[in-house]
């Protein structure tokens, strides 16, 4: 399990350089000169879990996969490795920009400690987005693999933002007015939604595990 996942740090290791130059360049930027703390998180955060994904089309290059369906390694594990290798990989990434949004808004203010409880919530919901994307992008690349997964990634990703697009659009013609829900809901709803994340991600890896192990090559 371990060399499993030091391999898919190994890979991502590839593109080390231009994630550090990501890190600070969108730091300095965009948290020091622009103080768009919100666009910076979010942004670098998906962008570092994308790098996930090519580790994908890495181990199709070296045929990894067809390494692992004639050895005796565990589906279970090598799938496992690879959702581990992948949250890790968003933490660290997450991490290194906010300390270092940090540390430049904190030089920025003249040494003062910068109040970052309103970016609380920017960082949940990136965690929210990372955990949905790999639900459902994982299986999708184990079934169809990293080169014919493009078009069904572009078709995942495009449509949700399409349709909500248009309902936001509907709703706003019709002026439409969202009910006052009460405090009781509103405070559980963050465990609610972490259930629902946790559940669909248990679901996303019974699935590509059940897909691995079918797969012929």
């Amino acid at each position: 399990m371990k060399g499993l996942i030091y391999k898919d740090f190994a890979l991502v290791g590839r593109q080390f350089k231009l994630v550090v130059l990501y890190i600070l360049v969108f730091g300095v930027v965009f948290m020091g000169i622009m103080e768009n703390v919100s666009f910076a998180l979010s942004f670098i955060s998906l962008m570092i879990f994308m790098l996930s994904i090519n580790c994908f089309a890495y181990d199709e290059q070296a045929s990894f996969d067809k390494f692992v369906a004639a050895s005796p390694l565990p589906k279970r594990a090598v799938v496992l490795a690879r959702y581990l290798s992948s949250l890790l990989l968003w933490i660290v990434g997450t991490a290194a920009i906010t300390l270092v949004g940090f540390l430049v808004q904190t030089v920025r203010a003249g040494g003062r400690i910068p109040d970052w409880s309103g970016e609380l919530p920017i960082l949940g919901l990136s965690a929210a987005m990372v955990l949905v994307f790999m639900a459902v992008l994982f299986p999708i690349l184990y079934r169809f693999g990293s080169t014919k997964s493009r078009i069904v990634l572009l078709l995942v990703c495009c449509v949700p933002v399409v349709a909500l697009n248009s309902v936001a659009g509907i709703l706003q013609d019709a002026e439409f007015v969202p009910p006052v829900l009460p405090p009781a809901f509103l405070s559980t709803l963050p465990v609610f939604i972490a259930a629902i994340l946790l559940l669909g991600l248990l679901l996303s890896f019974s699935l590509s595990v059940r897909i691995l192990e079918r797969k012929e090559y």
